[in-house]
């Protein structure tokens, strides 16, 4: 008994994480591909491309690569899922940056893993967002102790971290970097008032160091972004900041919505008609709001009280503002004209379309805050038996109550499936054809697919068929239609097949032009697709399948 006691104690954090996030997961580790917005898995793994700033994320998506040849995908989707929520749970365990005593680290790992804005972001498929979101924890953390000790080990982990996050979201890398500018001025500005002038040229000097490193290993992507010039920033304009702004609520407002962890743009969009709020139980969501909100000012006075943490904590609530203000973004609040002037005269500033982003820094503040309340009220109960524990215990329930819609896999809105035998039909005509081009209808770059649970997802074609495919590149969302890196080739094709009064025979002629073999349609979105395809109709096609929801044509 005693050796199964101290392997519990041992692996406490492993186990803790691991089965949490087996608990959220639920029955989306049952077989079958997890499909949502833009988490798209298949059979077919293309090679990741490696140019421009889709470099930085060039070595996850190799290994991805890789491992498709060992794996099969639907395993591959399932350990990444798995990876993901272990990981969220268990480095805020592992590198709480404050004192443990109590348990306390336990909240914050919970509420850095369910919140509104992780379930949103999972929901819409970003897991490569929310990787570089759970590595921001260890990053600030190893920050926050590398300004106490003043180690090697402590500004080299945070380095490793950003060069962590900037593997999977550039978005997360520059905001980590921002943070990183902020963390540089207040540490050495505060240690130059108290005239620790030694400690100053230590701390600048080992700093400098770091990001010395870190810029020769971000170097297998910083070169070919400077090299190609390749950037998607410049050619975002005032309708893609208007399409991608930050929604606002009802009854709070958008500076409201973000303080609650809420905003992400897709709020405002059908999307969000797909799935369930944790805001339908309002008593609920309001008690438990307004029962976190108060931890978290409660931590945040604490900290500022105590001289040990006043410091980071001051800093941590700057940084914390700033995450508010940018978050905000151009929604309509009292801080648009200042996000408004960033864009337009910032110039990578731009990238940031989706400015709620900044809400992962914000749940960072949060937590840590939390905690520090926590350990506060924990120190004044613990006289009383376990009253301590009990404290824990409420703090840990209250983000379950606050976003309940993540556990047993997100009250099983997403559903694993398996693509239709009809695809694997056609797949098989197609993979015999070593120079395959095949249009893939419908021509939406986000729609409706019946096998998925009719849950709104990105074009799943290029994913699954052994074939170049040709689909579309409009997401349909506000003014955005036009997506760059298009060709001329693209745009002909597109006028081509939208066009429901075109001659049949010309569309048909146009795509053999085009290098196009087959067309690839199925009725997933028949009942309100705006295109009626009249080109299916032409006599110059050759039905080669014909088993809906799936048919096959060839153009000789």
């Amino acid at each position: 008994m005693s050796k199964i006691n101290n392997f519990l104690y041992r692996f406490q954090y492993e186990l803790f994480a691991a089965l949490g996030a087996v608990i959220i997961l639920w029955q989306m580790l049952l077989p079958g591909y997890v499909l949502t917005l833009d988490m798209v898995f298949g059979p077919n793994v293309a090679i990741p491309s490696y140019s421009g700033l889709s470099a930085s994320t060039f070595l996850p998506s190799y290994l991805i690569y890789l491992l498709h040849f060992f794996l099969n995908s639907v395993v591959i989707e399932k350990v990444i899922l798995l990876l993901l929520f272990f990981v969220l749970l268990y480095i805020p365990l592992r590198v709480y940056p404050f004192q443990n005593k109590y348990g306390e680290a336990y909240f914050v790992s919970i509420f850095y893993t369910i919140n509104p804005f992780v379930c949103e972001r999972f929901l819409a498929g970003q897991w490569e967002v929310l990787f570089a979101y759970a590595f921001l924890f260890p990053f600030v953390s190893s920050l926050i102790r590398f300004y106490r000790e003043l180690s090697w080990h402590s500004i080299l982990s945070a380095c490793a971290w950003l060069l962590g996050i900037g593997m999977f979201s550039l978005h997360v890398l520059v905001m980590g970097t921002i943070i990183l500018i902020l963390y540089a001025l207040g540490a050495a500005g505060r240690m130059l008032y108290l005239k620790e002038t030694r400690m100053a040229r230590q701390f600048s000097t080992r700093l400098c160091v770091a990001l010395l490193l870190l810029v020769i290993a971000s170097s297998y992507w910083l070169i070919p972004a400077f090299e190609t010039r390749a950037s998607d920033v410049t050619s975002f304009s005032q309708a893609d900041w208007a399409t991608f702004q930050t929604a606002s609520d009802v009854h709070i407002g958008v500076l409201g919505n973000v303080t609650a962890l809420y905003g992400f743009w897709e709020e405002h969009e059908r999307w969000v008609t797909f799935f369930l709020s944790p805001k339908a139980s309002m008593w609920l969501w309001g008690t438990s709001g307004v029962a976190l909100a108060a931890l978290i000012c409660l931590g945040i006075a604490v900290g500022l009280y105590h001289t040990r943490t006043r410091f980071l904590v001051a800093l941590l609530c700057v940084i914390g503002f700033l995450a508010l203000v940018f978050s905000a973004g151009v929604g309509q609040s009292v801080v648009q004209p200042l996000n408004l002037w960033l864009f337009e005269h910032i110039w990578f500033w731009r990238g940031f379309r989706d400015t709620e982003k900044w809400s992962g820094v914000l749940v960072l503040c949060y937590a840590l805050f939390g905690g520090l309340s926590i350990e506060y009220l924990a120190k004044k109960l613990v006289k009383y038996k376990r009253a301590a524990a009990y404290l824990v215990l409420g703090a840990c329930l209250l983000p379950l109550l606050y976003t309940p819609t993540i556990l047993f896999g997100f009250e099983g809105q997403l559903q694993p499936v398996s693509y239709p035998p009809e695809w694997a039909q056609a797949n098989n005509i197609l993979a015999q054809d070593t120079h395959c081009t095949a249009l893939f209808l419908p021509w939406h770059q986000y729609y409706i697919p019946v096998f998925n649970n009719r849950v709104l997802t990105a074009n799943t074609a290029p994913s699954y068929f052994d074939c170049t495919i040709i689909s579309s590149a409009n997401a349909e969302v506000g003014d955005i239609t036009d997506q760059a890196g298009n060709t001329p080739q693209y745009y002909q094709i597109e006028s081509a097949v939208t066009s429901n009064t075109a001659d049949p025979d010309a569309t048909v002629q146009l795509l053999r032009s085009m290098g196009v073999h087959y067309i690839i349609f199925t009725n997933d979105q028949v009942y309100d697709d705006p295109y009626t395809y009249p080109f299916l109709h032409s006599t110059l096609l050759h039905v080669v399948v014909d088993n809906p929801p799936l048919v096959l044509f060839a153009i000789p």
